[in-house]
């Protein structure tokens, strides 16, 4: 539901995209305060707008992260004289010795007031009734000593979740009845750092979600909004935790004395923050460790907080982090024994990430304290963490269980960030696949690498949050069709002699492999795994453009003669000639899926090692996206007999548009199109086949604008509704970025496939007006004779290569998706 407070975010949003970094900074700034102001009236604006908010602001992404760290160091700044220097009154309020079998029989007494589907967030007054106050406090110490024991382990099953989400009920009736409340939020963020390290990461968020309501209820902002930054934190959702410690912060500015505790929660979470940001900044770190030494803090915390300030300096001088790191150990050695199964999980992590990182001094204190860590995190039943940072382990039963837990995952925007960890032991599983000639290991590694949210299926959640449910995910959960390549090649439904290539980045190497028929083959790209794809996209990519004339020294228009057009193709190929691939001499197709690192390289601009030829020249190709949304694809319903088919352009906003319309209109009369001139069409395009002409920019991945006249058109999702093939005569629409913070493509393409498209056609750069009325007539005929649309729109490309031989033309339209959608009677594959 889009509100009005939303649509002012909207706004806002849109007025800073594709403008000056000065306004997007002033912008960003004005939403976050908005956001602020809106939220604290109520939960149910928080719910209604926080998340549409964070979608917003990722469309400024780069820009909204560094800014809004420099907004939480300036909170910070302002605050720093109210940090209080005394521990809370609450962090004694629990002293009290546990004694099991009491503890047995206040469970047995207050068992039926938390048996069955309790909401999390309800509070339950009869708890802390049946109970004295020694025994609240009791159960209070009781709770934390259950966490901070069963915190020895990285990774929770379900019984613990369960158990552990159970005595937040409790936790709430106690704290809440004896006024301890900051207690209560200080051991809750126990659990959701758990949840997260479990890659329970949508049990984290609802835990989150929940703590969150009862902040709102209790009148505490600052420590709910404080919770749920360091839940997004924790699966590496930058964006999410900086917006939510924002609000933490201003509303703190509210208060005149800032809790210890809650001063050192917030100097801890910025420098996660800033390390998962990669972004360094040693003055920033050095203020934060200056502010915290002055709080006097016990030494478990000090570990904390230097163990994650080294933790940012990843992302600067490896070597002098390094150099750090080792001074520090050895100076705190004693305070590190003192607490070494707690600080075992951390503190090893950092050190493998120094050495995978590229530390290689010889560091031998630091090596000394990894065998210790190791070993002790291996007699805490921590066997999956030393796996995951041991490079020769063998990882695709790790991935499997990630891949497991991702299916939990609520929404499509959250599954990159979910997907961090199954990311990284990703690249092991590509290298060691091909290694050890696995390719059933290969094509799981491809499910994160290639960008899971295209196939993937949102769950709506209705009502409220409600108690934390969760069975244990194991290997064997991950229902994945690939281990036997008959079933595969089944799945696919490639023709005999067409072929599916997967590629993947390992740690730094990119390998292929190639399915063709029921044989496959693995090869290392060498020459592509030197590009720089991010490079390629921003400096070659975005820049290529096709025109028939150009100025002479007069300045006087000509018409480009065969032998300029050529001059251009052959600098194309010398731009591309590292993007090289072997292709058999047997095949006939090629599909193409793509590693998210290079996924900006235009499949059809790949150059044959053994012919020299672009393959967009030589076969029809397409980039499937993912084997998992090919195979979902293939279910999908073709065109019918007769299938409609709509095109839409705001004809009325610009003069380029009548001259499209006007080369076109033979082919609308043929093929009896439903064709809309409004500015807007009267309802978004619905036929079978829709096209839509308007202009992009080359930041369109970003913005999912279309302009015309000059002006952006901010509601174009209004413009097409649901079809099954859709070519978009857009400039720039079929372009691919990948960002970092959220680990998934950006491409306007995604919107349009997730709608239910089967496939869809786009341009990668700039589209010169003259190939559209070249390419739609040939690209017509071909799908309404039966032909498959890859073949459609390689012989389209191909009646543009016969007037301009310039690649920039012939193979700027680029197909995604399906590429056997066709008219047909029934899907591909199909349930009887």
């Amino acid at each position: 539901m889009i509100t009005a407070f939303n649509d002012d975010i909207k706004t806002l949003m849109d007025a800073s995209v594709d403008h000056p970094t000065k306004v997007q900074i002033d912008n960003i700034e004005k939403c976050v305060i908005m956001i602020y102001h809106h939220v604290t009236n109520g939960y149910q604006q928080s719910r209604e707008c926080l998340q549409f908010s964070i979608g917003q602001l990722e469309r400024v992404q780069s820009i909204a992260v560094v800014k809004m760290i420099l907004m939480a160091m300036h909170s910070i700044d302002l605050l720093a004289s109210r940090f209080s220097k005394t521990p809370s009154p609450s962090t004694t309020y629990y002293d009290v010795k546990v004694d099991g079998l009491v503890i047995d029989q206040l469970i047995n007494r207050i068992g039926p007031d938390i048996s069955g589907n309790v909401n999390m967030s309800q509070l339950k007054p009869e708890i802390s009734h049946k109970l004295t106050l020694e025994e609240r406090k009791m159960m209070a110490n009781y709770c934390v000593e259950t966490v901070q024991t069963l915190g020895l382990r990285a990774n929770w099953d379900g019984d613990i979740i369960n158990g552990q989400t159970m005595f937040m009920t409790i936790m709430y009736s106690i704290c809440k009845h004896d006024n301890v409340m900051d207690f209560f939020f200080n051991w809750a963020n126990n659990i959701s750092d758990r949840l997260n390290t479990s890659s329970q990461y949508q049990l984290a968020r609802d835990f989150a979600e929940s703590l969150m309501m009862i902040g709102h209820r209790e009148g505490m902002i600052a420590e709910c909004y404080y919770d749920a930054s360091r839940a997004y934190i924790g699966a590496r959702h930058v964006l999410g935790g900086l917006l939510y410690i924002n609000i933490s912060l201003l509303d703190l500015q509210k208060r005149t004395i800032v809790r210890q505790e809650l001063a050192f929660d917030i100097m801890w979470q910025m420098l996660k923050i800033m390390r998962d940001a990669h972004f360094h900044n040693q003055g920033f770190v050095d203020k934060l460790l200056k502010m915290y030494d002055g709080l006097g803090m016990d030494e478990y915390k000090t570990l904390s907080v230097y163990q994650t300030a080294f933790g940012a300096g990843l992302y600067g001088d490896i070597e002098e982090t390094a150099k750090r790191v080792e001074a520090f150990l050895c100076d705190k050695r004693d305070m590190i024994y003192s607490y070494i199964e707690h600080s075992a999980a951390p503190w090893y992590s950092l050190i493998r990430s120094l050495r995978q990182n590229g530390a290689k001094g010889d560091y031998l204190v630091m090596d000394s304290f990894e065998e210790m860590m190791k070993a002790i995190l291996l007699q805490n039943g921590n066997e999956k963490m030393v796996k995951f940072y041991n490079e020769k382990e063998d990882k695709s039963a790790l991935l499997m269980e990630e891949l497991a837990k991702l299916e939990m995952t609520r929404n499509s925007e959250d599954i990159g960030q979910d997907s961090y960890k199954a990311l990284v032991l990703a690249k092991d599983v590509i290298e060691k696949a091909v290694t050890d000639n696995k390719p059933a290991d290969f094509i799981l590694a491809m499910r994160p690498k290639s960008d899971y949210s295209f196939a993937m299926t949102d769950k709506k959640l209705e009502g409220d949050f409600k108690k934390v449910a969760v069975v244990d995910a194991k290997a064997e959960d991950c229902n994945l069709p690939y281990g036997e390549i008959d079933r595969l090649a089944w799945l696919l439904q490639t023709e005999m002699s067409d072929c599916v290539m997967w590629i993947g980045k390992g740690n730094s190497k990119v390998f292929r492999m190639t399915l063709l028929r029921d044989m496959y083959k693995f090869d290392e790209l060498s020459a592509i795994s030197a590009i720089d794809a991010d490079k390629l996209q921003k400096e070659t990519i975005s820049k290529l453009v096709f025109s028939q004339t150009e100025r002479d020294r007069s300045d006087t228009i000509y018409t480009k003669n065969e032998l300029e057009l050529k001059s251009e193709a052959e600098q194309i190929y010398q731009q591309m000639k590292e993007c090289t691939i072997a292709v058999p001499n047997i095949v006939n197709r090629i599909f193409f899926i793509k590693d998210m690192a290079v996924s900006a390289i235009p499949h059809q601009l790949m150059i044959d090692e053994r012919t020299g030829k672009f393959v967009g020249e030589s076969w029809p190709s397409a980039n499937v996206i993912s084997t998992e949304f090919l195979i979902k694809s293939n279910f999908n319903d073709p065109l019918p007999k007769g299938y409609n088919k709509s095109y839409w352009s705001p004809l009325n906003k610009e003069a380029t548009f009548w001259g499209i319309k006007e080369g076109l209109k033979q082919v609308f009369e043929n093929y009896q199109f439903d064709v809309d001139d409004n500015d807007e069409p009267a309802m978004p395009l619905h036929a079978d086949l829709n096209i839509v002409c308007a202009h992009g920019a080359d930041n369109i991945s970003d913005s999912e604008w279309f302009y015309a006249g000059g002006t952006p058109i901010f509601n174009s999702k209004r413009a097409i509704g649901p079809g099954k093939v859709l070519v978009l005569f857009v400039c720039y629409s079929g372009s691919i970025t990948h960002q970092y913070y959220d680990h998934t493509m950006h491409t306007i393409i995604k919107r349009y496939l997730r709608m239910g498209y089967s496939s869809v056609v786009a341009p990668m750069w700039s589209l010169n007006t003259e190939i559209t009325k070249i390419w739609l007539p040939v690209f017509m005929e071909v799908v309404d004779a039966g032909g498959y649309v890859v073949d459609a729109v390689f012989q389209a490309n191909m009646e543009v290569k016969k007037q301009f031989i310039t690649p920039s033309a012939w193979a700027c339209l680029h197909l995604f998706g399906n590429p056997y959608m066709k008219i047909a009677d029934k899907p591909i594959l199909f349930v009887e």
